[in-house]
């Protein structure tokens, strides 16, 4: 794995999240009601050019009964990382509950979950797994994404 690349693709992923949070776009404006973060595995195919990443999504609610990873996809394009959202799954991560409270699972847990899951069709390097996304229908659905703004 090539840690540079990795590095590249958590700093691309915070600041276009952050830029879309920024934009208005309507499928990340949950992030604001969020504590979130972006995962420090990055699951990269051979040639380091495409691959997953995990955005760590704790509800500032204290009545939420659930917390959230999305699988983001990344794809180097032009030289530079772009993050596609759209079109990728979701895993929910129930809260437990503990003296009728429903307690926010952390950072550290929500990445085990996620890294597990994608870990289970992942292997060091595997360009078939690394690839599969990307799709012209992921571009399509990347575009509606980025069209579709909360209106002022």
């Amino acid at each position: 794995m090539d840690t540079t690349a990795q590095k590249e693709v958590k700093v691309a992923a915070r600041q276009i999240l952050t830029s879309w949070l920024a934009d208005g776009i309507e499928g990340v404006q949950f992030l604001s009601t969020s504590e979130w973060k972006i995962d420090d595995q990055v699951f990269l195919n051979s040639n380091n050019d495409k691959g997953y990443l995990l955005l760590l999504n704790q509800d500032k609610d204290p009545l939420a009964e659930l917390d959230y990873v999305q699988v983001l996809y990344a794809s180097k394009e032009d030289g530079k990382w772009n993050i596609y959202l759209e079109s990728m799954p979701n895993l929910v991560i129930p809260r437990r509950k503990e003296n009728g409270n429903f307690v926010a699972n952390t950072f550290s847990q929500l990445a085990a979950a996620g890294e597990n899951e994608i870990g289970r069709q992942y292997k060091n390097g595997n360009d078939e797994f690394s690839s599969k996304e990307f799709k012209e229908d992921l571009k399509k659905n990347h575009q509606r994404f980025l069209s579709r703004k909360i209106k002022n």
